[in-house]
């Protein structure tokens, strides 16, 4: 570098810089006079233009009210907004730029703002470092964005709660220990719960529902507060009452967000465990919407996941009541087989495996309602009616076992391929269905074939101890479906020696008179089972 030195001049009080020297001007004073004579004609322009001292509208938009002062500040403001929301580039030749007044090259400055060095008022520079600075950083977020911000919870991660294995024992281990509740948050499963976020919104039932059950989740998942959770009861009845007015509106009460809403509403049941009975009849409640419905209006997927997640709890609240499900009928296994995804090479919630077990599980009470009446009641005692029972029985069993013919066959063809988390969590979630519903509805043809019963009861225990055995390296949020399947494990060796009864010199009648009393205990037992939350069971 060269060294430089200042020589004044005494003519227009020019300052004319020489650089010979290693060293810029130090001098403050000197350099801001040099600042000054290098912006003298760019600061005469502007102010004939009208436009010094104001913002740089191209590098630095004022996102802030628009600016009123004069005509052109408001059409430099229309420009740039039209050119925004055309989306279009708009040429910065007359916003951007200000010609020397000798009609030299074009400028572009390089500042949020100029400013007149000989003007002791800077009012206007800190209104307009402050409008610059207040810019916003980044998109205001969608309605469903900012309730998700607002309570800090996703209500598409509570997809396990929509799941087919929810009960009353759910409820139960919420209520008892709520840590379970966030085991499920870290699982995703499809439901319909991943249609909320863009219809969030669509109808105040809907949208009152959605924010009930956040709030909720929220509230259990923090340490008590009162305040709060009397915002979260306000939610509550405000849903209640979206909700009841859309059901009242004959249109209304046809549309799927009313299906959601109340849907979601059992949900929150789930979540808040302080009123098992609220959760029933918000169930009994989601059954009859259904049935209003009719098979024929569940053709859309939000429809259809709407469906799937209400299966579960229709078909154990009917076992528990022991009443027939409206499901197993011809004109519902018609939207059962219209589940079925035939594109999914691979096991979800609507591949054929999946409904195939879940269309035989709903079927249960319808049969099971039957056999209580049949047993329990005079037609004990007609061998012809014990027949037909015994073998409707047989046909149960056998398509149990067809179906885990095919669950086997699908595990082969897929050895080779490294299944998803999720997806190994599913298939241990129906294999351990169906190893439980099979060990039940053996010790039910045992009832209707006493000849066999000891035959049969070997296969029981051991399918007892296959259920035990794979109780092992289980996911956190597995408890919400291996809980019941190893209670009935240990119920069924626990009544071993009872069904292992010998009794050949009894008479007819004194064996139908104990198989009687066999099932009916049986039956007790099977409907007071809770989960177990022992050391061994509760984290599995």
């Amino acid at each position: 570098m060269a060294k430089s030195d200042v020589t004044s001049s005494n003519n227009a009080g020019w300052q004319f810089v020489h650089s010979n020297g290693p060293k810029v001007p130090a001098d403050p004073a000197v350099r801001r006079r040099i600042r000054q004579q290098a912006m003298r004609d760019v600061a005469i322009a502007r102010k004939q233009k009208g436009t010094y001292g104001r913002i740089n509208k191209v590098q630095h938009p004022d996102l802030g009210s628009a600016s009123t002062d004069d005509q052109t500040g408001q059409s430099e403001t229309s420009d740039a907004q039209e050119s925004v929301e055309s989306g279009q580039e708009k040429s910065p030749s007359n916003s951007s730029t200000d010609s020397d007044s000798s009609g030299g090259g074009v400028q572009l400055s390089t500042t949020p703002f100029a400013y007149e060095e000989e003007s002791s008022d800077l009012s206007h520079i800190s209104d307009a470092l402050a409008s610059w600075i207040a810019r916003p950083d980044r998109m205001p977020l969608g309605a469903y964005e900012a309730l998700r911000a607002r309570y800090g919870v996703d209500v598409t991660n509570l997809g396990m709660l929509t799941t087919f294995n929810i009960s009353q024992t759910t409820i139960t281990l919420i209520g008892k220990e709520p840590w379970r509740l966030a085991s499920l948050m870290g699982t995703r499963r499809q439901s319909y719960l991943d249609y909320i976020p863009a219809r969030y919104g669509s109808s105040r039932a809907l949208t009152a529902a959605v924010e009930c059950v956040t709030a909720r989740v929220c509230s259990k998942l923090m340490p008590p507060n009162p305040t709060f959770s009397a915002l979260v009861m306000r939610l509550y009845s405000k849903a209640l009452k979206e909700l009841q007015k859309d059901i009242a509106d004959v249109a209304r009460s046809q549309q799927p967000d009313v299906l959601c809403a109340v849907e979601l509403l059992s949900l929150h049941e789930i979540v808040d465990a302080s009123r098992p009975s609220a959760w029933e009849h918000h169930v009994n409640g989601l059954g009859q919407l259904v049935q209003h419905r009719s098979p024929s209006s569940f053709k859309t997927g939000y429809e259809k996941a709407l469906f799937l997640g209400h299966v579960g709890p229709i078909v154990t609240t009917c076992l528990i009541a022991a009443e027939p499900c409206y499901l197993d009928t011809p004109e519902w296994s018609s939207v059962w087989a219209s589940m079925i995804d035939p594109d999914e090479p691979f096991l979800t919630d609507r591949s054929e495996l999946t409904i195939k077990l879940r269309m035989h599980l709903s079927s249960i009470p319808s049969f099971f309602q039957e056999i209580v009446r049949t047993v329990m009641g005079p037609e004990l005692f007609n061998p012809i009616r014990m027949l037909e029972l015994r073998r409707r029985a047989q046909g149960f069993t056998r398509h149990l076992m067809d179906w885990d013919r095919e669950y086997k066959d699908y595990c082969v063809r897929n050895s080779f391929r490294q299944a998803s988390d999720d997806e190994l969590s599913l298939r241990r979630e129906l294999f351990g269905s169906a190893m439980e519903c099979l060990t039940i509805q053996k010790r039910v043809l045992a009832v209707v074939d006493d000849d066999e019963r000891l035959n049969i009861e070997v296969e029981v225990q051991a399918l007892a101890k296959l259920i035990t055995s794979m109780q092992e390296g289980l996911p956190s949020h597995s408890w919400l479906f291996v809980g019941h399947e190893i209670n009935v494990a240990h119920l069924v060796t626990k009544t071993r020696a009872e069904w292992e009864e010998t009794m050949d010199d009894a008479t007819q009648e004194e064996k139908l008179l104990a198989t009687r009393k066999r099932f009916a205990r049986f039956m007790e037992m099977m409907l007071s089972l809770q989960f177990h939350t022992n050391t061994r069971h509760s984290n599995i």
